[in-house]
C-alpha cells in the first residue's frame, strides 16, 4: 500500500516569528529586533540628590518680665529661612511626591496660646501649608504638649527664600499670640514663651527644578536579554552586513554625557563571550537636555541620541555571529559637564528619567555552515488503532526546496513531556534550489529521502504527542552570501509505502 501521510508548505516565517521581520519591495528580509533595556539600578533621584530630615527648632525666650494681656500677639510672624541640607544641587522649586512634616509644640505659659505656623511658599490646590492649635495653659512649673504629622504629598514648594533669589532655603513664620478671656498674667525673665520644633521627614520629590549639578554616575554592570536568535540552535554563519543602534532618550532637563563602558555579546548554551571593540565604547556621548512639555499627562519632551555600531566602526559582525541570547552592558553619565549653563534652569522628574533602547538590524543576506534551527510541534495521530495491522516499511521524504542551501533534518519523536521516544533517521540532503548569477533561486529542487520504519519504531511514533524537527543549513560556497526572500518556500510531503496485514 502506498499513501500520502502529510503536506507541508514551510517558509521562513515558520522558523522566525514575523514581528521580527521587515519585507522591502522586492521581498528581501530584514531581521528586526528592538528592546528596551532594564532601569539602572543606580540611575534614579538619589543618585542626583537628596532632601535629608531636616529639624526647623523655633524658640523664643523672654529677655525681662512683663504682662501678658489677653489676645495679644507675643510673638510676630516674621519671615525666617531654613537652609536645607541637599548637597551638590541649588534647588529653586520642588514638587512633593511623598513625607510628611512632623510639629511639636509646646506652652509652658499657664494661660491658653494660639499656634500658627505657616510655610507661605508650600502650595497645594492653591492654599498655603499652615498648621493652626490652641494649646491648654500649662501647669505650674510644666507645660502642655502638642504632637502632629501632615501628609505633604502634592505642595510644591517654593525654595528661593524670602528674598526670592536664593536656593535650597525654605521660609517659614510662626504666630504665637495668648487667648482671648483671660486676666493677664504676669511672665518672668527667662520664661520660654515660644518652644516648636517642625522637622520634615521622608522627603522625596515628584519634581525639582534649580543646577542640578555636576554629578558623575557609574551605573553597576547589568545583564538584558536578546532574543534575535532564539531559533538558532548551533553551527556558524557570516553575515553580509549588520545595524545595532542604541537610542539613549534624556528625559531630564540636563545636558548630559553618557558613556558606555563595556558591551557584550554573551551566548549562554556555548559559553562564549564577545566584547563589543569600537571608538563608541568608553567615548563621551553628547546628551541634549530635554524639554518641559506643559502637558501634566506627559510633562517631558524627552530628547534622543542614536549611536551606531555597523561593519565600517566595530567588530559587530563577529559580536552578532556569536549568536547572543544576552547582552552585557554597563554606563556612565555625567550630568551638566560644562556646568550651570541653563542659569538654574535644570529639571527632573523622578518617573521621567529616560531609558535606553536597542535596535538590530541584519538583512538576511549571510552565508551559513551547519546553521541549525529546530522547532517542536503537537503530532497527533487520530483513530491510531487503524494503524496496528501495518506492518514493516518505509517513509518516503519528498522535498521541493527553494532556499538557495542544502539542508539536513532530524526528527524526533517525544511523549507529552517532551522526554525523547525515537530519533527517526532522515539519511541524504535536501539539495538547494537552482540560482541565477545573482545567487537568486529561480526554481526549487527536488528530492526524496527515504526513511525506514519497522514495527518498534511505528510504535514509538504512534505513541508520539510532539515531534522535533532539527534543519542544519549549509550555503554552497560558503563564504559566500545569499539574501533570502520571502517567497521562498519549502514543499514537503511524507509518503508511506507499507504492507496492510489482512488475516
Amino acid at each position: 500500500m502506498v499513501a500520502p501521510l502529510a503536506y507541508a508548505t514551510l517558509g521562513v516565517n515558520n522558523f522566525i516569528a514575523d514581528s521580527l521581520m521587515d519585507i522591502d519591495g522586492l521581498n528581501a528580509i530584514t531581521l528586526v529586533y528592538e528592546n528596551s533595556f532594564e532601569n539602572s539600578r543606580n540611575l534614579d533621584l538619589d543618585s542626583i540628590f537628596q532632601i535629608p530630615d531636616t529639624t526647623i527648632p523655633t524658640y523664643f525666650v523672654l529677655n525681662f518680665p512683663v504682662l501678658l494681656q489677653p489676645n495679644f500677639t507675643f510673638y510676630p510672624p516674621t519671615p525666617t529661612n531654613v537652609t536645607l541640607g541637599i548637597s551638590g544641587v541649588e534647588l529653586v522649586q520642588v514638587i512633593i511626591k511623598s513625607g510628611y512634616l512632623r510639629f511639636e509644640a509646646r506652652n509652658r505659659v499657664q494661660a491658653r496660646v494660639i499656634y500658627t505656623y505657616k510655610i507661605p511658599g508650600a502650595i497645594k490646590n492653591g492654599v498655603p501649608f499652615q498648621v493652626t492649635t490652641t494649646m491648654n495653659a500649662a501647669p505650674p512649673g510644666g507645660f502642655t504638649n502638642y504632637v502632629d504629622s501632615f501628609d505633604m504629598s502634592g505642595y510644591i514648594v517654593d525654595l528661593r527664600g524670602s528674598t526670592g533669589n536664593s536656593f535650597n532655603k525654605l521660609t517659614y513664620s510662626v504666630t504665637a499670640r495668648s487667648d482671648t478671656g483671660i486676666t493677664p498674667i504676669n511672665i518672668a525673665a527667662g520664661d520660654t514663651l515660644v518652644n516648636i520644633n517642625a522637622g520634615l521627614h521622608d522627603i522625596v520629590p515628584y519634581y525639582a527644578k534649580g543646577y542640578l549639578g555636576q554629578t558623575e554616575i557609574d551605573e553597576s554592570p547589568a545583564s538584558q536579554d536578546f532574543n534575535l536568535f532564539s531559533f538558532i540552535q548551533s553551527g556558524h554563519i557570516r553575515l553580509q552586513e549588520a545595524k545595532l543602534k542604541l537610542t539613549i532618550e534624556n528625559s531630564i532637563g540636563v545636558d548630559a554625557q553618557a558613556f558606555i563602558m563595556h558591551l557584550q555579546s554573551v551566548n549562554t548554551h556555548t559559553a562564549s563571550v564577545v566584547d563589543m571593540a569600537s571608538p563608541i565604547i568608553n567615548h563621551a556621548i553628547n546628551l541634549n537636555r530635554a524639554v518641559e512639555s506643559g502637558n501634566p499627562l506627559s510633562p517631558v519632551n524627552p530628547s534622543p541620541t542614536t549611536v551606531q555600531f555597523d561593519n565600517s566602526n566595530s567588530n559587530l559582525r563577529t559580536f552578532l555571529e556569536n549568536f547572543p541570547d544576552r547582552l552585557n552592558y554597563q554606563f556612565k553619565l555625567k550630568i551638566n559637564p560644562l556646568g550651570n549653563i541653563s542659569g538654574g534652569n535644570d529639571f527632573i522628574y523622578t518617573d521621567y528619567l529616560g531609558k535606553t533602547t536597542v535596535r538590530a538590524e541584519l538583512p538576511l543576506a549571510f552565508a551559513a555552515d551547519h546553521l541549525t534551527v529546530a522547532d517542536t510541534a503537537a503530532f497527533v495521530i487520530e483513530n491510531s488503532e487503524n494503524y496496528d495491522p501495518i506492518g514493516d516499511g518505509k517513509l518516503t521524504l519528498i522535498v521541493e526546496n527553494g532556499f538557495p542551501f542544502d539542508a539536513a533534518i532530524q526528527l524526533m519523536v517525544l511523549d507529552e513531556n517532551n522526554h525523547l521516544l525515537d530519533s527517526i533517521p532522515v539519511a541524504g540532503t535536501i539539495a538547494a534550489g537552482s540560482t541565477d548569477t545573482n545567487f537568486k533561486v529561480t526554481a526549487p529542487t527536488r528530492s526524496l529521502i527515504p526513511i525506514y520504519i519497522d514495527a518498534n519504531r511505528k510504535q514509538h511514533i504512534l505513541n508520539g504527542k510532539n515531534i522535533s524537527i532539527q534543519a542544519s543549513f549549509t550555503t554552497p560556497a560558503f563564504p559566500q552570501y545569499y539574501q533570502i526572500y520571502s517567497d521562498y518556500k519549502l514543499y514537503v510531503k511524507l509518503v508511506a509505502d507499507a504492507a496492510y496485514l489482512i488475516h
